[in-house]
């Protein structure tokens, strides 16, 4: 394994271990997510060369730890989103380690004021039902929609971008970034907390890998992952077939990919 690559691994597993401390205090409820979840299950810690660390939260649970994280987390970590980040086009939380810089392109394009090693949060919202017009208009609307002009509106740096990226850009900024967000954030939790499917809209997956039947998360049992123990849905293996299929089958090595910088700082 390439030594920085296990030396960013390890730098957010001690930010997942700032947020699960913030999570039992507060009795929040995470899971591991995404390849997380798949490394922790498949390697009892990361996949070897994945260099990010993912968590499902439901929305309720998500609101209330950014309520309460900026203020305990101290001041090793920062906890981005809007809120403390209002440059930050996401709907998820990212918690970073401070001193250190692993900066993707786009949000360095969007000027933001800490790039540090991170943890995704991502929210997870009710669906009125998987064929439903509400869950058709989630997803083309706010996902295709409003999601890339928020993305487009928290631009700094246009150098370099297709005219048809920049149009949108001037076109967007009609509002403030926030309005876009917000905008954004009221067509995802359309959906009852009380629902039998749910869904995470902001994830890079298609849609249908990241719906689920709420049953699945449930009261959450211990898994893994190197070298502690941490939440992961009740029927894990269930949420790993919809998103993965044969999740046990690692992947062509020409797939074996990671978000690596060409600059960074440990």
């Amino acid at each position: 394994m390439n030594e920085d690559l296990r030396k960013v691994q390890l730098i957010e597993k001690d930010v997942l271990d700032a947020i699960v401390t913030i999570c039992n205090k507060y009795n929040l409820t995470y899971y591991l997510s995404c390849g997380t979840l798949l490394g922790a299950i498949r390697h009892k810690g990361y996949i070897p060369w994945d260099d990010d660390l993912d968590l499902f939260m439901f929305r309720n649970d998500l609101n209330r730890f950014c309520e309460v994280a900026p203020q305990e987390i101290g001041d090793d970590y920062f906890v981005q989103f809007q809120g403390t980040e209002p440059n930050c086009f996401e709907d998820l939380v990212k918690v970073r380690k401070t001193g250190t810089r692993y900066a993707d392109v786009w949000s360095v394009r969007c000027n933001y004021s800490n790039y540090g090693c991170w943890v995704d949060i991502y929210p997870v919202d009710g669906i009125k039902g998987i064929n439903s017009f509400q869950f058709k208009f989630q997803r083309i609307i706010g996902k295709k929609v409003i999601h890339r002009i928020c993305n487009y509106r928290s631009l700094k740096n246009l150098e370099g971008l297709p005219i048809s990226k920049k149009i949108i850009h001037y076109l967007s900024c009609i509002f403030p970034l926030n309005v876009w967000s917000s905008l954004r954030t009221k067509i995802y939790t359309l959906g009852k907390t009380d629902t039998e499917y749910v869904t995470e809209f902001t994830g890079d997956y298609s849609w249908n890998k990241l719906t689920f039947p709420r049953s699945v998360f449930g009261e959450p049992v211990k898994v893994e992952f190197e070298g502690g123990e941490y939440n992961a849905p009740k029927e894990y293996k269930k949420v790993l077939e919809i998103t993965y299929g044969d999740y046990m089958q690692l992947p062509p090595p020409e797939k074996r990919v990671n978000h690596m910088p060409p600059n960074y700082e440990l």
